[in-house]
């Protein structure tokens, strides 16, 4: 295992999106060295490299490679061995440009081989968790329904209210937000209070927090939707979450996210179907295989 202090990471993730507020609280609470790089929405403006990493480009993902300080001395001992060996290299009589050609490449596998990508955020916030004692404390894994909430936060909830917000057609509208109503449901139904499983703040409170509650703003001005005042589990606990210092210290500014969601609905709808095509143009050109998959 490489040790906590040997390494440098970075996170990759996208903008104004649940993910980035669960990440940016877990390094709030633990004190982890992670620079995070913000990827705006849009097949356009995905990097490359991604691709190579996660076929589907999924987010967020954990760069993890050797710290560059702590590899100085690595460094300038490699420079003098390639010093010494210019020398010869220069009586040898072979084409530079192939010889620039092996170096580059030996050195992109060695690139390769030190760097490390996860992929995933359950994957990413067990790793910050094995490095954080504080971190640790918020995994309740033995707890009844603690899987199967954050499962139904992430998976369900969270695709749904995305698509709610940008959906327009009535009839839709209205399946999606019936479907968000039972969720809320059983949510409210297994809320121990003042958090979800009681008195201890767990990843469960963390999520629904970025999922749900930073979230309400888009949800009701997109469709008029608000909590039903039967909720009173959800609204007591929300009022708790709400007072949290370091999840009001990273939550969104309200006004920039209404911005931004209003940017993102013309973005949609003007090259949403162009990038589409694109896309599949691009399948077509590559061969049939590569449509498919």
């Amino acid at each position: 295992k490489i040790a906590v202090m040997s390494i440098h990471m970075e996170l990759y993730c996208v903008k104004y999106s649940s993910d980035l507020l669960v990440l940016k609280y877990a390094l709030a609470e633990s004190g982890i060295d992670c620079k995070i790089n913000l990827i705006k929405s849009g097949v356009e403006n995905i990097p490359k490299w991604v691709f190579t990493i996660s076929k589907q480009a999924d987010f967020p993902i954990l760069k993890i490679s050797p710290n560059a300080k702590e590899d100085e001395n690595k460094e300038e001992e490699k420079n003098n061995v390639d010093d010494n060996n210019k020398e010869k290299k220069e009586n040898k009589r072979v084409d530079s440009s192939d010889n620039n050609n092996n170096d580059n490449t030996d050195e992109k596998n060695k690139e390769d081989k030190n760097v490390e990508y996860v992929v995933g955020l359950s994957k990413i916030i067990s790793i910050f968790s094995q490095q954080s004692p504080k971190l640790q404390k918020l995994v309740q894994a033995k707890k009844k329904l603690y899987i199967e909430l954050i499962l139904r936060c992430t998976d369900k909830l969270d695709d749904l209210i995305d698509q709610y917000t940008i959906e327009t057609e009535s009839e839709t509208v209205s399946d999606l937000e019936q479907q968000i109503l039972i969720e809320l449901e059983f949510l409210n139904e297994n809320i121990k209070l003042p958090y979800i499983f009681g008195s201890q703040l767990t990843w469960t409170d963390v999520h629904y927090w970025a999922v749900l509650i930073q979230r309400l703003t888009i949800m009701k001005h997109s469709h008029g939707f608000e909590l039903p005042p039967n909720f009173t589990n959800i609204s007591q606990w929300k009022e708790k979450v709400k007072r949290n210092k370091t999840l009001t210290d990273i939550q969104f500014d309200q006004s920039k996210l209404l911005s931004w969601y209003e940017t993102e609905c013309i973005r949609n709808i003007e090259i949403g179907c162009i990038s589409y095509l694109k896309l599949v143009h691009k399948g077509i050109l590559s061969g049939i295989d590569n449509l498919i998959n």
